[in-house]
């Protein structure tokens, strides 16, 4: 701004100075003479004045101008230097808490994997240790009269090869959606709870992946179970646990349980 002022001062003095000299000049030259009374001669000097005068002041507007037109440039250039250094500290605060949420989400992860999951997977295994009408309702275990299928059988032994009773498939859909329910409600929410962790904390697979140990076929079974269920879910979950999509020809007893998802649900 003051450079702007003195800008306008010194143009002020130039253009005073020219008009000084121009009309000086013309005094000293006439100085002598008496004013006329000849328009001719006004005239004159009024084509002397606009010539001179005129065109200092005409060249000073236009020097004025510019000085305008460059300081309206430098305010325009340093507010969109403002308006950078601002967008540059609300990404840079962005950033932070962008960094801040996922350092938070990842804490909670590893409190989640060191305070729950070890719960959750000691409840899994020992479930699979029970009957499965145990939890059910009288018209449930009505459902298995005359099955072949037991409801004293354990839950187990639909996650062994050699028991799983391959005569399953052919009982109702009903009966086969009764039965997947009861056995892969638990390992399904326990693989949606991991991979969630993994989410937030990929660094946790291999611990998680030893601490399962051989509960993975039942984790698996229960995803490939869902799969045409949920499908988009249990990719997303496969994806984040680092598990098979489709178990076809992968394992015995995770395609059976494959097959009987698609028996209930449809082929997606």
């Amino acid at each position: 701004m003051r450079e702007a002022i003195k800008s306008y001062w010194h143009l002020l003095v130039f253009v005073v100075v020219v008009c000084v000299i121009a009309l000086g000049l013309f005094g000293i030259h006439f100085f002598e003479r008496p004013l006329s009374d000849d328009s001719n001669e006004w005239a004159n000097f009024a084509n002397y004045v606009s010539g001179t005068v005129g065109v200092a002041v005409l060249a000073g507007t236009l020097l004025a101008f510019l000085i305008t037109l460059h300081q309206q440039n430098k305010l325009i250039e340093k507010q969109d230097e403002m308006i950078k250094q601002q967008d540059d500290m609300i990404e840079q605060q962005k950033r932070q808490l962008d960094e801040a949420e996922i350092h938070q989400r990842k804490t909670e992860a590893y409190t989640r994997a060191e305070k729950i999951f070890p719960t959750l997977l000691s409840s899994c295994k020992k479930d699979l240790g029970e009957c499965i009408a145990v939890g059910l309702s009288d018209n449930d275990i009505e459902a298995f009269k005359p099955k072949i299928v037991s409801p004293n059988k354990t839950k187990m032994c639909f996650f062994n090869e050699l028991q799983f009773p391959d005569s399953l498939r052919a009982e109702s859909r009903a009966f086969l959606c009764l039965i997947g329910a009861v056995c892969t409600d638990k390992p399904y929410k326990l693989a949606r709870f991991v991979a969630e962790c993994l989410r937030d904390a990929p660094e946790l697979k291999e611990f998680f992946h030893a601490e399962i140990g051989e509960y993975i076929v039942v984790v698996k079974s229960s995803l490939a179970y869902n799969l045409s269920l949920r499908k988009d879910e249990v990719e997303e979950v496969c994806r984040l646990i680092g598990l098979p999509i489709s178990y076809y020809g992968l394992g015995i007893v995770e395609s059976k349980w494959q097959e009987i998802g698609e028996l209930i649900y449809g082929e997606n």
